[in-house]
């Protein structure tokens, strides 16, 4: 057994974990901040008997649980501080990077369902040194820049979706790193497997068409019409469209599932006819 747990059984148990957690969470809710502080334990734990079973170094601990449970950070490696993007304001700023078709890449991550609580706040703590200003945060969403190289990213959380708007010379390698954070995110919960879609890349001749109407693929198709060198139609203009530098913006490789997906998607309009 750890040091810590040696020291502190009792913050091994999962409920007394969640109830403590909770209430941290309660108190930086009633007080709208998304800041709290150690000696702010003074404030969360105020009954007698918190007083005497919360020292400074108790708090701290629970400060810790919540970095690892990816609820909240160490700004700027503040040990006394935690930053909790769970608490942040609800309402989008309204003042936000402009993602232009043409000049982005998008990916969405839709589920069947209600998505799991918090994932936009782990992918935050997951990248908080990203963080360039913190007027670009909401409890919902964020905008993340890139430490090195030219890119920017957009982070929406919806009711059923994910949504990455990326922007900038390195849109590609940016989009690689966060597709492996969302995606190793929602690994986490086991059972959920979300539809994972790339926004296709318009020719420039066509990019005043259709603007309001973005084409959405998933990424297997693109796989699979890239590697086969065939040409999609676009439901909205009637164009046919090379997938090829769509595949190579997302880096998207040819895999068994890619060649499946086009084999149900040939497959189902046949049955159509």
């Amino acid at each position: 057994m750890s040091e810590s747990a040696n020291l502190f059984p009792s913050l091994f148990n999962p409920e007394w974990i969640s109830h403590r957690i909770y209430r941290i969470f309660n108190w930086g809710s009633n007080n709208k901040r998304h800041r709290i502080y150690v000696e702010n334990g003074s404030d969360i734990f105020n009954a007698k008997e918190d007083r005497l079973r919360f020292p400074l170094n108790k708090i701290r601990f629970l400060f810790e649980l919540m970095r690892l449970y990816e609820l909240a950070y160490f700004e700027h490696n503040n040990m006394k501080m935690i930053f909790v993007p769970g608490l942040l304001p609800v309402d989008q700023p309204s003042e936000l990077p402009q993602f232009r078709v043409g000049e982005r890449l998008v990916m969405r991550f839709t589920v069947d369902k209600a998505l799991p609580p918090n994932i936009t706040s782990r992918i935050i703590v997951r990248h908080h040194e990203e963080v360039k200003h913190e007027s670009e945060l909401w409890r919902k969403g964020a905008v993340l820049h890139r430490r090195t190289g030219d890119a920017i990213a957009l982070i929406i959380e919806e009711s059923r979706r994910i949504i990455v708007e990326i922007k900038g010379i390195d849109k590609t390698m940016y989009l690689n790193e966060l597709r492996q954070t969302v995606s190793a995110i929602f690994e986490s919960y086991k059972k959920i497997e979300p539809d994972l879609q790339y926004e296709v890349l318009i020719p420039s001749h066509d990019l005043n068409q259709n603007n309001d109407k973005p084409l959405m693929l998933s990424d297997n198709l693109i796989r699979a019409y890239s590697e086969k060198g065939m040409r999609y139609l676009d439901p909205r203009t009637y164009r046919e469209l090379s997938l090829v530098d769509t595949a190579d913006a997302y880096d998207v490789k040819y895999t068994p599932e890619a060649l499946k997906a086009y084999n149900d998607f040939i497959k189902g309009f046949e049955d159509d006819e």
